[in-house]
């Protein structure tokens, strides 16, 4: 599901101009799902290492699962040019559990990136 970035922008005008490190952990912490979905799509690629720990977060805990699947895609595309290590440790085991609960029964291409994590090896 991609975000909503028109009703996000509307939500919070201004806000999605970009995502700096420090403003990700404010914006994941947002009520609305449709927002926090939209920052993550904010944040640059590769992502940066100061950004994992906000988005793992997201990925171990947030409420809405389309939330913590854009946070595995964000933070496993990254495996592409990566060692795996530094992501995997910040995913961590409740993150990677997370993974396989979302990568159950998904469409494939929905979570094509976050298997990737699924496949790594540390």
């Amino acid at each position: 599901m991609q975000p909503d970035l028109a009703a996000a922008e509307a939500a919070h005008p201004g806000s999605l101009v970009g995502v700096a490190d420090g403003e990700l952990a404010a914006a994941l912490a947002d009520r609305d799902p449709a927002f926090r979905r939209a920052a993550i799509a904010n944040v640059p690629a590769p992502v940066p290492s100061a950004m994992r720990p906000a988005l793992a977060t997201a990925l171990a805990t947030d409420t809405d699962n389309a939330v913590a699947l854009a946070a595995a895609n964000a933070l496993c595309f990254d495996l592409v040019a990566n060692a795996p290590g530094p992501i995997l440790a910040a995913i961590g085991a409740d993150g990677m559990t997370r993974i396989k609960s979302l990568a159950e029964g998904a469409k494939p291409l929905a979570v094509r990136d976050a298997k990737r994590c699924l496949t790594a090896k540390r």
